[in-house]
């Protein structure tokens, strides 16, 4: 059981990394579902173990901010109301500050993704367009 949950992890991992331009694809060239997975998949082709260390240094990066974040928020909610109880404006306090957060992380991962798009795509990419009045 252990080595099967080992191989589907491991298995998780690959195709993850693989298609992990794939929003930005979607986001950047018009392309239908299935196009946009080969071309997500080919993006990261030779780049694998570069984009999985990658990933991994922000997932560690994330899990460590929003860790210290919850930590630093407790304290200081804790010694400006109290015990920090479910449901109680604490534990508001603390959840509202580390889902910010989480979604500066989330922009920053999307950025972060949006410039390995570009670097990987070269000059087949389409340049992207502010819109402006005429």
């Amino acid at each position: 059981v252990v080595l099967a949950a080992l191989v589907l992890l491991l298995a998780m991992l690959f195709f993850v990394v693989r298609l992990i331009l794939t929003t930005v694809v979607a986001a950047a060239e018009p392309l239908g579902p299935l196009a946009l997975l080969k071309r997500s998949w080919s993006l990261s082709s030779g780049a694998f173990w570069r984009l999985f260390a990658a990933l991994i240094l922000f997932a560690v990066a994330a899990t460590i901010l929003l860790l210290a974040t919850q930590l630093i928020t407790g304290i200081i909610t804790r010694l400006v109301f109290g015990t920090i109880e479910p449901m109680s404006v604490g534990a508001l306090v603390v959840s509202l500050i580390t889902q910010i957060v989480g979604a500066v992380l989330t922009s920053v991962l999307m950025i972060f993704l949006t410039r390995i798009y570009l670097q990987r795509a070269g000059a087949a990419a389409d340049p992207a367009s502010v819109p402006h009045a005429p």
